[in-house]
């Protein structure tokens, strides 16, 4: 599966299978991220990814077996959010070595802002960005997810 998702598989068709209703921009964007990073990721040799189920608490691990020295080894992990929050599942990057480069640079996750939705009693902060039928229990929360660990010197 691994060559064929990065060299020439339709892309739409993996957008079919993994969310099979009409996707929104939110869906589309962490699924480019997925497959970016699973492409990314490759060795020399194909490997089946291995990421647990989530709520299973034990986690699932994702790198590289040939690392170079500019590069930081990096695990695929769930991070629950709670029953409060949808989704409650998400996966973020953390990073398993501290130095890079030869311990002349660190290696550090880079984060990116998502929005997800928590629950809310608040009607009076009701989002126009939600559908009419969630706004009076739901609202838009930002949180900050890693993505890829980074080789930095600062």
């Amino acid at each position: 599966m691994c060559s064929t998702l990065c060299l020439g598989m339709d892309y739409t068709n993996l957008r079919k299978i993994v969310f099979p209703r009409l996707m929104n921009l939110y869906q589309n964007f962490l699924l480019v991220l997925v497959i970016a990073h699973h492409c990314l990721s490759q060795s020399t040799r194909c490997r089946t990814p291995s990421i647990s189920r989530p709520g299973s608490g034990v986690t699932g691990i994702r790198s590289n077996d040939h690392i170079q020295p500019w590069q930081c080894r990096q695990e695929m992990a769930w991070r629950d959010l709670g029953e409060n929050f949808f989704p409650r599942f998400i996966t973020e990057v953390r990073c398993s070595n501290s130095s890079c480069l030869g311990g002349q640079a660190f290696c550090r996750p880079v984060n990116i802002n998502i929005k997800i939705l928590k629950a809310s009693d608040d009607s009076n902060c009701a989002d126009p960005l939600l559908p009419t039928t969630l706004r009076s229990k739901w609202a838009f929360h930002d949180i900050s997810m890693p993505v890829y660990c980074e080789c930095s010197s600062a």
